[in-house]
């Protein structure tokens, strides 16, 4: 194989790899199970969110520190034009996550509550935020799970993905 071929080969790996990155399947599970499923994970349960003051625009916000130490806040917020996830200050807009749905009717966008479960997951030194809550909060939808997983959470580029796995469900 000539030199040109197996750096357009290398080239073609690694770009490839960056593409179709996402969360490994050892931090969805314990984004799942609300546990680390292998001793090579760490699973840090987070602190509930607690309200803060809202403005015109944005109803029922709520924030938590990731630590006692830290001014680094996780939170969520539903405004006008959409429910976001609070990310150090930064949102996140829930629409525009990355959908690994199961499900093709059900999308991201459902708001997240202040009673979902909140953690922090390191793996393979890359650092997650996993929010495991339920569709809606009354009727059916209570108590059927979505997960959102934040790559790269205390980096500078974080990617917000939506998760959802039961195909049962038709989104009204």
């Amino acid at each position: 194989m000539s030199l040109n071929r197996i750096r357009l080969f290398l080239f073609f790996l690694l770009t490839m790899s960056k593409v179709y990155a996402e969360p490994p399947v050892e931090v969805i599970s314990s984004c799942i199970h609300s546990k680390a499923i292998r001793p090579s994970v760490t699973f840090t349960e987070l602190a509930s969110p607690g309200y803060v003051s809202e403005d015109d625009e944005c109803k029922n916000p709520f924030v938590a520190p990731i630590d006692d130490n830290s001014s680094f806040n996780v939170g969520a917020v539903n405004c006008s034009d959409g429910a976001y996830l609070i990310l150090a200050g930064q949102r996140l807009k829930l629409k525009d996550a990355v959908n690994k749905s199961m499900n093709h009717s059900v999308t991201p966008g459902s708001p997240i509550q202040a009673q979902d479960d909140w953690a922090e997951i390191d793996f393979n030194n890359q650092n997650y935020i996993c929010v495991n809550g339920s569709v809606g909060s009354m009727g059916n939808s209570n108590g059927i799970p979505q997960y959102y997983i934040v790559e790269n959470a205390l980096g500078s580029n974080p990617v917000l993905y939506f998760y959802f796995f039961d195909d049962d469900i038709l989104k009204m």
